[in-house]
Formats: structure tokens, C-alpha cells, sequence
């Protein structure tokens, strides 16, 4: 449809070949994330659309989604990221907590002699990052941390793809507006297909808003049809919306597939979307370490204590790159590509 293709055209500069929907807003970023993109950078010559996941209604992680992790250290306030603040007061929050883990590290036999090296080099990188961005979008802080990774393990054809590759939030206005704008169009083209669509979502529960008291509740595709129509009202904005109206011109989808394609050219009645990546196989490899020693570090009178330790798998590049350092997390990159 044509009507749609113009619609793409005006909200995200070109018609994609493939939408991809592996990412989420990690500050974080897993392992995984290099693998994924690395396997997604391999369509050379196609138009990608990136779609980040920031959908604040799903469960993800927290401490992926707005936490720098640190190895050994449970306290899920140190480094946490405020995406509601100014980027002065992102920095601000950054270098007293920065202080904190310093002022641990003095007090408390915690890393060895070359992991804190290792954390004193990505402390800085992050620190770069935060003072350089334009913006405290979460998608634009995810989009540079990651190249941030890449550029510095020396993945350089990724970083050069990642440098010409657009991503767009999950429920940026641009997205939201651009849902908007199509769903008008097919509530008067295929209302049919539109309202079987909608019960769809609505037998999935994945129609969400936030009421009064910031509780989520669902709601029907009527109601969130006018939340499209109000920007005030806060409401999730699926990705399966923007596959079904990726479905009336065609085209590819990366990502986790949940039987969603196929539920959606049943519907339209066509097999106008092709899923190229199977369930939980949207990469290659996730790297990780096993059984890392972790304690819980909290202030008691002023003075930092360190209780409940616990062993656990790391996998965030964070980690990594404090337990291993650059030039063995390059290596391991290395020998898994």
C-alpha cells in the first residue's frame, strides 16, 4: 500500500527491508547485543530499521536496563541511571557514585590489582559518553554506549555500520505518531482486519496504560486507539503494531519470533512478512562467566559494609570488561566471530 510506504518514508527517511527488534535500551548491554548486531550487520545492501525496546511495561532486566554493572558489588543505587534527568544532573549522579565504588574499593578487598584498572578504564569510557551526549534519551545513551563497545573491542566494520544505521525508540513521538497516522488510514481501508488485529492484542494482554496511581492496567484496542490520538496519555506501544502495518506493503522482520508473524499474515491473509531469525536464535553467541563471587555493599553509619555474598553468571559487557579487561573481552569477541 502505498499510502503506507510514504508514511515510513516520512517518519523514518526510507522504506526498510528489514525491521529489527533485538534491542532493548540497555545501559548494560549484554553480551549478546554484539552478537545479534553483528549477525543483523551482515544483510549489506539492505535498508534496516532499528526499533529499541523501551516499552517501561515489560520486564526486562533493571539492572541491565539502567544500571552500569559492576562485578562483586550488589547495590542496585550505585550507578543507577535516571533517564528523567537533565544531562548535568546524569554526570552529577555519575561522579558521586564513581566516589562511592572508589571510596568501597579503598576500604574493602574487592577487585584484584588489575580489575581495578580495568574498572578505572570503563568508569572512563562511560564518563566520555554521559559528557559528550546530546541528549539523556534513553535510546540515544544505548546507541552510544554501544558503539562506545564496539569501537573500543575493535570491531570495526560493526562500528562503521552502526555509524550509518538509524534507531528509533519503541515509544519515541516519532513512532507514536507515525502508528497514529497509519492506523487512521487502515481503520478506513481494512477495518475488518484492523479490529481482528486488535482483539489479537487484546486476547495477548498487550495493550497497557498507566492510571492515576501509575498502576498499569489493560486495556481494549478501542481505548488505545485514543491514547494514540492524545500524547499526554502514556500508553505501551507494541512492536507487533508496527510489523502489522509493516504487513500491508511486506517485508522482514529480525528478532525474537513468538508465532507473532505468523498470527499476523494469518490475519491479513498473506504471507507478506518473512520471519528470518527463529525463536531465541537472533544471535550467535553470549558471552559469559560463571560463578562470579558477589556481596551485598551497603552504608551503615557512614561506613560501607559488605554482607549476603552469592555467586552468579555475568554476561553484561560491563562485567566483563572489569573481570577480563579489553584485551582478553577483544579476544573472546574474536574467537567467537
Amino acid at each position: 500500500m502505498e499510502e503506507i510506504k510514504n508514511l515510513f518514508i516520512k517518519h523514518f527517511g526510507f522504506y526498510p527491508d528489514i525491521i529489527s527488534t533485538t534491542e532493548h535500551a540497555y545501559i548494560s548491554p549484554p553480551s549478546r547485543i554484539i552478537s545479534s548486531l553483528m549477525e543483523l550487520s551482515k544483510f549489506s545492501g539492505k535498508k534496516i530499521l532499528r526499533i529499541i525496546i523501551t516499552d517501561t511495561y515489560s520486564i526486562h532486566p533493571e539492572n541491565c536496563v539502567k544500571q552500569i554493572c559492576i562485578p562483586h558489588l550488589l547495590n542496585k543505587n550505585i550507578f543507577s541511571i535516571d533517564r528523567n534527568s537533565s544531562q548535568k544532573e546524569l554526570v552529577k549522579k555519575f561522579e558521586e557514585d564513581a566516589k562511592k565504588v572508589e571510596n568501597i574499593l579503598r576500604d574493602k578487598i574487592i577487585f584484584s590489582l588489575q580489575e581495578k584498572v580495568n574498572y578505572t578504564e570503563i568508569i572512563n569510557l562511560y564518563r566520555k559518553v554521559f559528557k559528550n551526549i546530546k541528549s539523556v534519551d534513553s535510546v540515544i545513551i544505548y546507541n552510544n554506549i554501544i558503539k562506545m563497545y564496539v569501537y573500543n573491542l575493535q570491531l570495526d566494520f560493526l562500528y562503521k555500520w552502526l555509524e550509518e544505521t538509524d534507531s528509533f525508540s519503541i515509544n519515541s513521538i516519532e513512532v507514536r505518531t507515525f502508528l497514529k497516522e497509519t492506523l487512521d488510514i487502515l481503520c478506513k481501508t481494512d477495518p475488518v482486519g484492523v479490529n481482528l488485529f486488535g482483539e489479537y492484542l487484546e486476547t495477548k494482554k498487550r495493550l497497557k496504560m498507566k492510571d492515576t496511581n501509575n498502576a498499569i492496567q489493560f486495556i481494549n484496542w478501542d481505548r488505545y486507539l485514543e491514547t494514540l490520538h492524545n500524547i499526554s496519555d502514556f500508553c505501551s506501544t507494541p512492536f507487533e503494531i508496527i510489523l502489522y502495518v509493516y504487513s500491508y506493503c511486506g517485508g522482514s522482520h529480525f528478532g525474537n519470533d513468538y508465532g507473532m508473524i505468523n498470527d499476523i499474515n494469518k490475519i491479513r491473509k498473506n504471507n507478506k512478512l518473512l520471519q528470518i531469525t527463529e525463536h531465541n536464535k537472533d544471535c550467535v553467541f553470549n558471552i559469559e562467566l560463571k560463578d562470579i563471587q558477589f556481596q551485598k555493599a551497603s552504608i551503615i553509619k557512614d561506613e560501607w559494609t559488605l554482607s549476603h555474598k552469592m555467586y552468579k553468571t555475568i554476561n553484561t559487557l560491563s562485567e566483563l570488561y572489569v573481570v577480563l579487561g579489553q584485551d582478553n573481552l577483544k579476544n573472546k569477541f574474536k574467537n567467537q566471530i
